[in-house]
């Protein structure tokens, strides 16, 4: 994303101290992409975004936070592999695809993550393990 639009977006956060409060968990995850696939100096980064590093540590702290509990979910697909203990697992460690075609049943947590399992006895597996 561009900085210029990201500092417009924090502008709306700013108290007239300069300080920034509230941000929302939409911005953070924003800051923290933009921080992550930054290239140059941090303090660069800063400047660019009209703040200072003691202004934005908090804020880059708590979007860090944010995504190690998972708050912000994850864009990409992951798939859950259960080795089944009645069955050899394929090469691989993972289960053969079933014969049948499949129906896809998705988890989705209150958090935003989702896990897709391609048949009713893998959920059911999963669902024993994790309780």
């Amino acid at each position: 994303m561009d900085l210029a639009i990201l500092k417009k977006k924090l502008s709306v956060y700013r108290d007239q101290g300069g300080s920034i409060k509230n941000v929302s968990d939409e911005l953070l995850y924003e800051l923290l992409v933009s921080w992550e696939s930054w290239e140059g100096t941090p303090k660069d980064f800063y400047s660019a975004l009209g703040s200072s590093s003691r202004q934005m540590a908090g804020v880059i702290g708590r979007a860090k936070r944010y995504k190690r509990e998972g708050r912000f979910g994850s864009s990409e697909f992951k798939e859950v592999m259960v080795e089944d203990q009645n069955r050899e697992p394929a090469t691989g460690g993972s289960l053969a695809a079933p014969a049948s075609p499949c129906n896809v049943i998705e988890l989705v947590w209150p958090d935003g993550r989702i896990a897709r399992f391609s048949d009713l006895d893998r959920f059911l597996e999963f669902m024993k393990r994790t309780a």
